[in-house]
């Protein structure tokens, strides 16, 4: 009985500290550079595609929606292979040569780099160091969905706890960047966010087992409108 007493409060104790690793990561203070890209909404409101309520809702599943059936798969590989160097570089690899859209993949590496240096001073972790030696060597591109997973995976938090990290930095970034530049309200935000919480969780199940190999786009027009980000006149954010 002792034995298992034990267990159960080892159990417990694990999933408390995940529990306050997950909170940490998902905290705004926590420095990724998400915040200075919009996922192409600054380009989506300035081109005119987004321009009332119903359109942003629309725009924002389009986001989580790519973000699921594209990366999701390499954040859920590179967090099973957090301690193979070899597969993180390949998986960084393939990443690289899928992500044609040039204003995302800069923005991929952009954040995925920033993470990883954040990820090393914050946690301490002798393998993040390591990868990060071959980040700084040119070994790796450093790609935003492979670097996350990683990061997961070495801190022990579950797959599912991932993939809903993972969802969650991209709703909070586009609402975020609707805020900064003034389509909606800080409350009003927060009521978006809260109902579409529900939808990106079900667009987690649904995508929640792909393959690398089956990682695609399922909505071209917002990557079409991210990648036209370049063309604006002035812009705040960088993608």
């Amino acid at each position: 009985m002792t034995d298992i007493h034990n267990q159960e409060i080892t159990g417990k104790e694990t999933d408390s500290t995940t529990t306050w690793i997950l909170l940490q990561i998902a905290d705004s203070a926590f420095p990724t550079g998400g915040f200075s890209h919009s996922f192409g909404f600054e380009s989506a409101t300035k081109h005119g595609f987004v321009t009332e309520c119903s359109a942003f809702k629309a725009f924002l599943f389009s986001c989580l929606q790519n973000t699921a059936s594209f990366s999701l798969s390499f954040v859920n590989e590179s967090h099973k292979n957090c301690h193979n160097v070899e597969r993180i570089k390949k998986l960084d690899g393939m990443v690289q040569a899928y992500l044609s859209n040039h204003v995302a993949n800069r923005a991929s590496i952009r954040q995925g780099n920033s993470l990883l240096d954040t990820a090393c001073k914050t946690f301490g972790k002798q393998e993040m160091k390591n990868l990060q030696v071959q980040l700084e060597n040119k070994c790796l591109f450093g790609h935003f969905a492979v670097v996350f997973g990683f990061m997961c995976g070495m801190l022990n938090l579950s797959v599912v706890q991932t993939q809903q990290l993972f969802l969650f930095s991209t709703l909070r970034t586009v609402i975020a960047s609707a805020v900064r530049l003034g389509n909606i309200g800080p409350l009003q935000a927060q009521s978006i966010q809260f109902e579409m919480q529900k939808t990106a969780e079900e667009i987690r199940k649904k995508f929640e087992m792909t393959t690398v190999e089956e990682a695609t786009t399922t909505a071209p027009v917002a990557d079409f409108l991210q990648g036209a980000h370049d063309n604006l006149f002035s812009k705040l954010f960088y993608s």
